[in-house]
């Protein structure tokens, strides 16, 4: 099997270049009109070498999007203030940190070792005080009560 010249190029398959008049092998693939989605891949449509290289100088990466949109786009921190899915409050994981609500990661991460900490010692006293099992203090942590709470503050 020879090396492929160019990274990129597929094996062809009997496909020919969808530039109209060309008769070359469409080796190289191109997003066509429908793109990435949740029900799937995006389709392709498939160029010899030198009709990629056309289509490639005349792709708009932008099209659609405003000036503000664009300069959001090529940010080097683009994505840094949107909330990772892991850390949504909605997660129920541990509710900290709220990646967007930081603009350094180290202070973020930082955040989350206070928070891990601080809810062991509190599991540590309420386990020691020897009122509540390992899993009634974990529930009660969950629900955002301390290790002073009685039966009646609890209904």
């Amino acid at each position: 099997m020879s090396s492929p010249r160019f990274h990129g190029r597929y094996e062809q398959i009997g496909r020919e270049c969808e530039a109209p008049g060309c008769r070359e092998a469409g080796e190289f693939r191109a997003p066509g009109c429908r793109p990435n989605g949740f029900d799937g891949p995006g389709d392709w449509r498939w160029f010899c070498l030198e009709h990629v290289r056309e289509f490639n100088a005349g792709y708009d990466w932008f099209e659609g999007l405003s000036p503000e949109e664009i300069l959001a786009a090529q940010s080097p921190i683009a994505g840094w203030r949107t909330e990772s899915r892991a850390f949504r409050p909605d997660t129920h994981v541990d509710g900290m940190p709220r990646w967007a609500d930081y603009a350094d990661p180290l202070d973020a991460i930082s955040a989350r070792a206070r928070g891990v900490r601080s809810r062991a010692e509190r599991e540590a006293r309420m386990a020691a005080s020897g009122r509540f099992s390992r899993e009634e203090a974990q529930a009660l942590e969950t629900m955002g009560l301390g290790s002073d709470i009685d039966k009646t503050r609890l209904r």
